[in-house]
């Protein structure tokens, strides 16, 4: 029978790093390859258009001035566009993760012997 300690020195341990590791490889994939591209389609700047911003008197500030010059105003936001921008880079990468999985579940599948 396994013992707790033993459970997570051996087991839990190897798949904290295991995960780690995992989200470091994706991070730096999203950070140096996949935001350049995303950005190059679609303009930073149609994210932050969408965003609802106020100083700290809670008046109503106009996105684009924002954007160019005085970003340090800013003191509350409800950030529509960043979690849209969110949203749809996690929904292309799950897209793109389910077709590798298919992928070698397709191959794996061909490969066995009948």
């Amino acid at each position: 029978m396994l013992s707790f300690p033993e459970f997570i020195f051996k087991h839990l341990t190897v798949s904290v790093i295991i995960g780690l590791i995992t989200f470091k490889v994706i991070s730096s994939f999203l950070d140096n390859i996949f935001n350049g591209i995303f950005y190059l389609l679609t303009p930073q700047k149609f994210f932050f258009t969408i965003n609802k911003l106020y100083d700290c008197d809670k008046n109503k500030l106009d996105n684009d001035k924002m954007y160019l010059e005085e970003k340090e105003k800013i003191k509350y936001g409800i950030y529509y566009g960043s979690f849209l921008r969110d949203f749809i880079i996690w929904f292309i990468l799950m897209v793109i993760f389910y077709l590798i999985v298919r992928l070698l579940n397709l191959n794996a599948y061909c490969s066995k012997p009948k």
